[in-house]
């Protein structure tokens, strides 16, 4: 009796201690939320890395433990991903379709000359600029901002100027080819993601023709079995677009002749008989463009640009080689500014000569250091700074670094606070603080992208992220700055303002300063200081760090203001600056 007691309570005792796993529907799956996601052997941050996938990726489910998803890779692969950073599949409803449906993917502008932008905000640098009706290519929006494509540029525009924005995102959408080639190798090794340690799901052999939908780090995406994979880029052999409208012009170009006349003097007619009508002379040696050949006549092109007809008998054809450009030659500056100065000199000490309006167009002749030589429409030369202009043609274009060159390589951790089931602080008008921190931290993470920096976040959907888990990310990336997003609540309504909160003077306040500072300045709201806070994620944490609390949704006011794409703009341009100031000291 004693002996089956204590049995019992050993087998008791066993269960509390051997940690739960939660084996999951068949057929359940999830999708990657974020661009590269590490997978483990294990459910933690401390087991080995197996493997990466790639965002939008979706990956049948084996169990759950906790905060981490056991996901199959392949028939004889498995692994642990953080379940923050992955969202579950749910079935999809099938729409009714419109009898006249948008296509996605495409945006129109509705302004002209409206300014791309390198990274979503005033503060980047612009690239270009387009017209009212031009067609972009939609790839992602972040609040007020889109990321598009046009042409040669890649870059942001406001929201207000475009039209055909999709109301929500298109799922399980097909893949954009944006490059073709050709396999070098003599047996390619395809891999589940952009990584030598990532499993092989495939091969491919030397001049299979492969079509490339993504490009990361020295890894194009490719197509295999109707599944995607990885392949490095040092073994394809790519031809794009531009290379190929390339070739076909030069094929055309090859393909123009030139009638060079062999008789003393020779008459053009209006037709191609001896009974045209003479419409001109020209005399041996002359060489005309050859258009077309009809019963042994030329038809040509004269000097003066009209067209005639030579007898076929008195002139030589012969092909040319289509003449060389010089890019400069050919390379233009569009004014993204109403009365831009143009100087007589590459630097702003120089005299004005010119003002430009925006849209004017002038012909590069030379670029001098950051500067642009142009021929004025009076056949003088002046100079216009490189950093406000745009550029078309093969010219260098001109970049000013700015903050960004402080920025760039930099890794941030950004903690939108809450998530999940912790909603955090709830306004008095219903806004909910855990939404709040991933707008703005959604925002921040494109803007740190644009200037070259590595932002990870600590959840990018609504999801539960324990506090030791958001701290153990930031001792993984060895951040160097871990900022934690937040909105406040007091019992007293009237409190309002901005607070940073630090935890060890020597490692954080700094940081903290130079964000608080920012914040205030792009905010105008309440200075309420840089503060001593006893939180978990500043006290555990190793790396430089700081808790914001960005403003009161206790306050009806403040709630309202906080709660617009307008200050979610301001937030992140004062803490993009913040980092920026304190990386250059």
């Amino acid at each position: 009796m004693k002996k089956g007691l204590i049995f019992t309570l050993v087998l008791a005792l066993l269960s509390l201690s051997i940690p739960q796993t939660t084996i999951l529907a068949e057929n359940s799956k999830v999708v990657i939320n974020v661009d590269s996601l590490h997978v483990r052997s294990g459910p933690g941050l401390s087991y080995n890395l197996v493997s990466s996938v790639d965002r939008n990726e979706e990956y049948e489910v084996i169990a759950k433990d906790g905060d981490w998803i056991q996901i199959k890779l392949s028939n004889n692969l498995s692994g642990w991903v953080a379940s923050w950073l992955v969202s579950e599949k749910k079935e999809e409803k099938k729409e009714e379709t419109s009898s006249n449906p948008v296509k996605l993917g495409k945006l129109e502008s509705t302004a002209d000359g409206l300014r791309i932008r390198k990274g979503p905000g005033t503060s980047f640098q612009v690239v270009g600029s387009v017209n009212k009706g031009d067609v972009l290519e939609f790839k992602e929006k972040s609040e007020s901002w889109v990321h598009i494509s046009f042409k040669d540029y890649d870059g942001w525009v406001h929201s207000d100027y475009v039209k055909g924005l999709p109301t929500e995102s298109p799922t399980n959408k097909e893949k954009t080819v944006i490059k073709s080639g050709s396999v070098t190798a003599n047996s390619l090794n395809v891999r589940l993601s952009p990584s030598l340690n990532a499993a092989v799901m495939g091969k491919v052999q030397k001049n299979d023709e492969v079509e490339i939908y993504a490009e990361k780090y020295d890894w194009f995406e490719i197509k295999i079995n109707n599944k995607t994979g990885w392949v490095h880029k040092d073994f394809i052999k790519v031809k794009t677009e531009e290379k190929k409208k390339e070739d076909q012009k030069k094929e055309e170009t090859s393909k123009k002749q030139i009638a060079t006349v062999t008789a003393t003097l020779l008459n053009v007619r209006n037709d191609f008989s001896l009974s045209g009508s003479v419409v001109g002379q020209v005399k041996k040696g002359d060489q005309l463009e050859l258009i077309s050949e009809q019963n042994n006549w030329c038809q040509v092109k004269l000097p003066n640009g009209k067209t005639g007809w030579v007898a076929g008998w008195y002139v030589e054809k012969s092909e040319v080689e289509p003449p060389t450009e010089n890019p400069e030659e050919t390379s233009t500056v569009t004014i993204i500014y109403n009365t831009t100065n143009i100087r007589s000199g590459p630097s702003t000490s120089d005299s004005i000569v010119h003002r430009a309006m925006q849209g004017d167009t002038f012909k590069i002749a030379e670029k001098v250091n950051d500067w642009y030589k142009i021929t004025l429409s009076n056949g003088e030369f002046g100079y216009v700074a490189g950093w406000i202009v745009t550029t078309t043609g093969s010219i260098a274009k001109v970049e000013r670094p700015g903050m960004n060159q402080y920025l760039e390589g930099k890794t941030i951790v950004i903690d939108p606070g809450h998530g999940g089931r912790d909603s955090g602080a709830v306004g008095v008008r219903g806004a909910y603080e855990k939404t709040l921190t991933l707008r703005a931290a959604k925002l921040l993470d494109e803007k740190l992208k644009a200037a070259g920096a590595k932002p990870i976040l600590t959840r990018n959907q609504d999801v539960y992220v324990s506090l030791s888990n958001r701290v153990s990310l930031s001792h993984y990336y060895q951040a160097d700055a871990f900022i934690s997003l937040h909105f406040d609540s007091s019992v007293y309504p009237s409190a309002r303002g901005i607070t940073t909160y630090y935890y060890n003077k020597s490692k954080d306040y700094s940081l903290g300063e130079s964000l608080q500072t920012e914040l205030i300045k792009q905010t105008s709201l309440r200075d309420r200081g840089v503060q001593y806070g006893n939180f978990h994620i500043l006290r555990n944490n190793k790396r430089p760090s700081v808790l914001l609390e960005l403003g009161f949704l206790s306050n009806m006011t403040e709630e309202a203001h906080v709660s617009t794409s307008r200050y979610q703009e301001q937030i992140t341009t004062a803490i993009f600056n913040g980092l920026a100031y304190e990386f250059k000291k």
